[in-house]
């Protein structure tokens, strides 16, 4: 499988595979629909729920999001997810 390269607003490059990409985008277009349309951010197990994924690997997709500047989230706190002011940064 290919592996792509992301750029992190912190500076940094990150490799994937080029099929978690598209699923990082994917949870990323769930997140902004459900905070616009709830209000609040999703659990990771509704994350989980919704990309059919553990929810290890669902948190290894926040972790990414994060990474690559497009959330802000405070660790270990649930619905704390928020979507970054962003240009074209990550994924």
């Amino acid at each position: 499988m290919r592996r792509m390269i992301m750029y992190g607003k912190d500076g940094r490059w990150y490799t994937t595979h080029h099929r978690s990409v598209g699923k990082k985008l994917e949870t990323y277009r769930f997140l902004v629909r459900f905070i616009g349309e709830t209000g609040y951010s999703p659990t990771v197990r509704e994350i989980a729920d919704e990309m059919r994924v553990s929810t290890s690997t669902a948190l290894s997709y926040l972790r990414d999001l994060e990474n690559a500047g497009l959330i802000r989230r405070e660790a270990d706190k649930p619905r704390t997810i928020r979507i970054a002011e962003t240009t074209s940064y990550g994924i």
